[in-house]
């Protein structure tokens, strides 16, 4: 089903109908004047016969007589006609527009006309034998003529008057229907109005129960015009403010929640230091402590900024080609002294046979420094760790892997939330925030990308995330 997608568009056809619509009226109502008045219907061309033939049997009398005028036979004959026929008919001659004869006829409404009017009458006549007019008295008259001649040669308007159309019927059933034409039109506009008022009276409602609290409101309206397009707009526009509120809200229960504990113990031991006393080492011991809880709270501050930026859509994605061999050189030097303290050994995999990444090369490098970070703290001394790239389904696949004591089956599809950590391998005093792997998805999810975890207890973990060619 064909459907108008814009307000204009409708307006403008809206319009449009209206005037066709009126125009369609005004011709119908023409036509059914002209059809009773003007055009020749039956009763008409009856009528222009009959006078035809009356004009024939006159002009025959005529000829076999010296003078017509005040002749008694043309008289009966022209009063029986107008007997016959119920109509007003006389007979004028042209020379000097004098009326001969007449039966019931009111000369007044034939004067109408003027000596113009009257030639082409004649010279209508002339050409097709007879002719009917109009009369314009507002009675709804026509005046039917015909030329006959007499024995010199005279030329005289034989002219019958009937009355085809009743003014006060007519009168009657223009208004009539006028009037039905008029409501139909105006029962029309109702649905018009209400196809286009309706979406904008949802919006409204919409819009104030958005600005009541009701974030995420959507309003119903399906139609594909600018209204249409406005309301999709104004969905979007819903669900972002509800899930900004919403990161608003799990962003200050997150900071309230996390901070809490590095916040207490910071009290404890400064407490400990005034309260009690400590020798020199003990505290610097204690001032130590305090200085690592506030270095966590800056790291949490930082991640957890992180992660709300990505999740509002503040940050933008700086995309540019990065070499494999490039990234993974520069994460070596970064872990390096890591790597040789744990007796750790890191391979790097390419085999992506020289394709670069398409990607923002601060955040991949964010992504996979969380990952080698979490494999470090999870793999024991003397362990691996395998960074590999590679290309399968024509996206490029990067993958963690290490061989340290793996996590539960069940708890693989949490890992990647705020603040979760697997018993003690993620406790706070191994050094994470529980932040990492939920920013790694944020930043990959950012990328078009997908992030996924397989690990197996005893065996170690894999963390692979993917990219767009």
């Amino acid at each position: 089903m064909f459907k108008i997608k814009s307000i204009y568009s409708k307006i403008v056809l809206t319009i449009f109908g209206f005037i066709i619509a009126i125009s369609i009226i005004i011709f119908a109502f023409t036509a059914l004047i002209r059809n009773v008045i003007d055009e020749p219907s039956i009763y008409s061309r009856e009528i222009t016969r009959e006078i035809k033939f009356m004009g024939r049997i006159v002009e025959e009398k005529m000829k076999n007589l010296s003078a017509v005028e005040n002749n008694e036979e043309i008289k009966n004959m022209i009063e029986d006609f107008s007997n016959k026929t119920e109509s007003d008919i006389r007979l004028l001659r042209l020379k000097d527009r004098k009326t001969l004869f007449s039966a019931y006829y009111d000369n007044e409404n034939i004067n109408i006309f003027s000596n113009k009017e009257l030639d082409e009458i004649v010279k209508d006549t002339e050409k097709e034998g007879a002719t009917r007019k109009y009369l314009r008295t507002g009675n709804g008259e026509m005046l039917f003529n015909t030329l006959i001649r007499d024995r010199d040669n005279n030329i005289y308007l034989l002219q019958s008057k009937h009355k085809i159309f009743y003014p006060k019927e007519r009168r009657a059933f223009l208004w009539i229907m006028l009037f039905l034409c008029i409501l139909i039109i105006a029962l029309s506009a109702f649905p018009i109005s209400r196809n286009i008022t309706n979406p904008i009276n949802k919006l409204i409602d919409a819009s104030q129960k958005l600005a009541s609290g009701k974030f995420g409101y959507s309003v119903d309206v399906k139609s594909g015009d600018e209204i249409g397009r406005l309301a999709a707009n104004f969905n979007q526009m819903s669900e972002r403010i509800r899930q900004l509120h919403e990161n608003r809200k799990n962003l200050l229960a997150d900071i309230s929640h996390e901070l809490r504990t590095p916040l207490a113990r910071i009290q404890t031991d400064a407490e400990i230091i005034i309260d009690k006393n400590l020798s020199e080492e003990k505290r610097r011991d204690y001032l130590n402590d305090i200085i690592e809880e506030i270095r966590c709270m800056n790291s949490l501050i930082e991640d957890l900024f992180n992660l709300s930026k990505i999740d509002l859509g503040f940050e933008k994605l700086n995309l540019e080609d990065i070499e494999f061999s490039t990234l993974m050189n520069e994460l070596y030097n970064q872990f390096e002294a890591s790597i040789k303290r744990k007796n750790i050994e890191m391979e790097f995999v390419d085999r992506l046979n020289n394709q670069k990444i398409r990607a923002d090369k601060a955040k991949i490098k964010q992504v996979i420094s969380n990952l080698i970070s979490n494999a470090l703290q999870h793999t024991e001394e003397g362990g691996k760790i395998v960074i590999t790239g590679h290309i399968v389904d024509g996206k490029i696949e990067i993958s963690v892997k290490d061989n340290g004591k793996g996590i539960p089956e069940e708890e693989l599809p949490k890992i990647f939330n705020r603040f979760y950590r697997v018993d003690k391998s993620r406790a706070r005093d191994s050094g994470g925030s529980g932040l990492g792997l939920a920013i790694c998805k944020r930043i990959i999810a950012f990328h078009k990308g997908d992030i996924r975890a397989e690990s197996k207890l005893n065996e170690g973990t894999t963390i692979t995330f993917t990219l767009p060619l």
